[in-house]
């Protein structure tokens, strides 16, 4: 079962996320090019997926999905023979691309959902808080006539409505 945790995501960290992978994917490439030839082909790998990884923990998985492939593009025109070209000689290296294209998808897909998770138990856990307080509040009411106007007022308060 595939899972689109962004839907769930708030536009503005799925633009966040989107903003990370511009920078973050060319910021790499350009600081790990220069070293190129000192470097193994593990080195920017990894580094790029750590980028993908972070654009799907801040944005979810729409904007990992082109970060993933920018960083699979990236790896290819710059680090992998022959340099500078969208060709790639050996056929391991076909093997290796795909390989960071698979992985770079399903841990983005794992942090999203990991993401999403962890706000729908925040959001739960403040639902148990204001129902916890509720029900402190009855049992701290007294039987009177205005039981039930302060009843009214203390949901009122703790679930923000407008009484």
């Amino acid at each position: 079962m595939v899972v689109l945790p962004s839907r769930g995501v708030p536009a503005r960290r799925q633009w966040a996320g989107a903003w990370l992978g511009l920078v973050g994917i060319p910021a790499v490439t350009a600081a790990l090019a220069a070293a190129r030839e000192h470097l193994s082909l593990a080195t920017p790998v990894l580094l790029v997926l750590s980028v993908v990884v972070t654009v799907a923990l801040v944005g979810g998985l729409r904007p990992a999905v082109p970060a993933a492939l920018a960083g699979a593009l990236c790896l290819n025109f710059f680090f992998l023979p022959p340099v500078g070209t969208f060709t790639i000689a050996d056929p391991q290296n076909w093997v290796a691309l795909f390989a960071f294209l698979a992985v770079s998808l399903v841990a983005s897909n794992l942090s999203a959902v990991a993401r999403a998770r962890t706000d729908e138990a925040e959001g739960r856990r403040d639902e148990l808080a204001r129902l916890f307080d509720l029900s402190r509040d009855v049992l701290m009411m007294t039987d009177s006539e205005e039981a039930l106007s302060t009843l009214a007022r203390s949901i009122s308060r703790r679930f923000d409505l407008e009484f």
